[in-house]
C-alpha cells in the first residue's frame, strides 16, 4: 500500500493515477494549503519569482489580465503549465533552486519579486541577495500542519501493510518524522521505502536512518515512474 502525503486536493488526483496503475493508496494530508490573496495585483514591470507548483495554479487562475507578466520559474512542469496557459514573458524556467542561481549571476536582473509561501526555501532567498540582487517575498498562502495522524494510518503504517511513502518537500519529511514518533511508530515508518520528489528530500531522510529514493527530475510524472520501476 501507498501512503500519499500531498494536501487533499492534489492527493485525490495522485490516487486516481496510481489506482490505474493497480496500486492501493492510503491518503493522509500532513498540511493544508490556505491563500490570503483573492486577487493579487500583478505589476506590469516587476519581475515575479515562482518556486511552487501552489502558486504557479494561482497565477493561472488570474491569468486573464496578467498574460503578459515577467516571470521566473522553478520546475520545469510548472514552466510548461505556463506555457500551455498562454503566458508571454517567461524569463527562464530552471530545473531546480541551484540552476536558478546560476541564471541569475549570469543575468542583469536587479529586482525580484518573490511569491511564495510560509514554509519557503530560505536559502534560495538568501543566494538571490547575496548576488546583490534585491529581494521581495511575498507570502502569497499559509501551509498549516497536522497535528495528528489518524487512527487508520497509524494502524496501517504500525501493521507494516505501508510499504511506500510518497513525500514532496523536506517540511513534510521533517513533519513526517514528528507525526510518527509523536505516535510511536517510528520504527515501523522505517521498514518502508520514501519515494522522494527530490535528491536533498532523500538524503535528508537517509541521514535520519530511513530508506528513501528519488525522482530523476523533480515533476510528479518521474516520481511515479520511479515507484512503478521500484515496485
Amino acid at each position: 500500500m501507498i501512503l500519499i502525503t500531498r494536501p487533499k486536493d492534489k492527493a485525490l488526483k495522485l490516487e486516481n493515477k496510481l489506482s490505474r496503475c493497480g496500486y492501493e493508496c492510503h491518503i493522509e494530508s500532513l498540511s493544508e494549503i490556505k491563500f490570503k490573496h483573492q486577487n493579487f495585483f500583478f505589476k506590469k514591470n516587476c519581475i515575479y519569482l515562482i518556486s511552487s507548483p501552489r502558486t504557479v495554479s494561482y497565477v493561472i487562475r488570474h491569468k486573464l489580465e496578467n498574460l503578459h507578466i515577467k516571470l521566473l520559474v522553478i520546475g520545469l512542469s510548472s514552466m510548461h503549465k505556463l506555457k500551455q496557459a498562454g503566458f508571454k514573458n517567461l524569463i527562464y524556467g530552471a530545473q531546480h533552486s541551484d540552476d536558478m542561481i546560476h541564471f541569475l549571476k549570469k543575468s542583469e536582473i536587479t529586482f525580484i519579486h518573490y511569491l511564495t509561501g510560509t514554509i519557503r526555501n530560505k536559502n534560495l532567498s538568501r543566494e538571490i541577495t547575496k548576488i546583490g540582487i534585491n529581494l521581495k517575498e511575498e507570502i502569497m498562502y499559509e501551509t498549516t500542519f497536522k497535528k495528528n495522524l489518524s487512527k487508520k494510518c497509524v494502524s496501517l503504517i504500525r501493521s507494516k501493510k505501508i510499504r511506500q511513502i510518497l513525500i514532496y518537500s523536506k517540511a513534510n519529511a521533517e513533519h513526517f518524522i514528528y507525526i510518527t514518533n509523536k505516535a510511536k511508530i517510528e520504527k515501523e515508518s522505517k521498514s518502508a521505502t520514501f519515494f522522494c520528489l527530490s535528491k536533498k528530500i532523500a538524503t535528508f531522510l537517509k541521514n535520519k536512518g530511513y530508506h528513501a529514493k528519488y525522482s530523476t527530475t523533480p515533476t510528479e510524472a518521474s516520481l511515479i515512474k520511479k515507484l512503478i520501476n521500484n515496485s
